[in-house]
């Protein structure tokens, strides 16, 4: 009778371990990014011209969004961003310049952020097409 008493204890303590294991082992809900879009085209502008583009997001994760880094595909496209923490529920940004001094014709860039979420990087990404002189438009 005492052993049964033991295999039923030792029973009932296992289930009880691998529930509480189980709960602790489950991470909270992470950080996630909702961005308003991932891309943007700045349409047609003069060589030499310099551009810039917010994109906005909100953290729809459980926890704190952090930036880690924001990495353009060249050192014409200059990423700014918050470095503080953006908590759970609230809106964030990312300014992206593009200077197209240099290009001519179709541009297509990319910025790859780097941040504490689930997947740990997004892609944003520019476009434009750099004409060496833009005509003039007339108003009729």
């Amino acid at each position: 009778m005492f052993a049964n008493f033991l295999k039923i204890t030792f029973l009932f303590s296992v289930i009880i371990f691998s529930c509480n294991f189980s709960k602790n082992s489950e991470k909270k809900n992470p950080a996630q990014f909702q961005f308003e879009s991932l891309s943007h085209d700045f349409g047609t502008i003069k060589r030499g011209e310099q551009v810039s583009h917010t994109f906005y997001f909100k953290n729809v994760g459980g926890e704190d969004l952090k930036i880690y880094s924001a990495t353009g595909t060249c050192g014409c496209t200059i990423p700014k961003y918050d470095s503080q923490p953006i908590e759970a529920g609230k809106e964030g940004s990312i300014e992206v310049t593009f200077d197209s001094y240099g290009f001519t014709g179709n541009q297509h860039k990319t910025l790859i952020i780097k941040a504490n979420t689930k997947p740990d990087s997004v892609v944003l990404s520019i476009s434009a097409v750099v004409l060496l002189d833009v005509p003039l438009q007339k108003n009729y």
